[in-house]
């Protein structure tokens, strides 16, 4: 969950401005867990992102794998991190 810290500030007079502020998350970059894959799993994970690359040329779509994900802003706990996925529109 994201933690506000919560800002009053006096402003002209008599006028409180109130400001919520975001807490910075940091997010971690790796789960800490080995990759398992064997060689043909790898060669299958580029092969496949290749062909979505493929598919995708000259449109507005990221293609990557390996690589967390976190669904939930805020949450660091809950991630995935697929073999291969798209962004499409971005």
């Amino acid at each position: 969950m994201n933690s506000a810290q919560l800002k009053l500030s006096p402003r002209g007079r008599g006028k409180i401005v109130l400001r919520i502020e975001k807490a910075e998350i940091e997010y971690p970059e790796s789960d800490g867990l080995p990759m398992g894959e064997t060689d043909l799993h790898r060669w299958w994970m580029i092969r496949i992102a290749d062909w979505l690359r493929w598919r995708y040329h000259g449109e507005r779509v990221y293609v990557s794998g390996n690589l967390l994900i976190y669904p939930e802003e805020g949450n660091i706990y809950r991630h995935v991190s697929p073999d291969c996925f798209v962004v499409l529109d971005c």
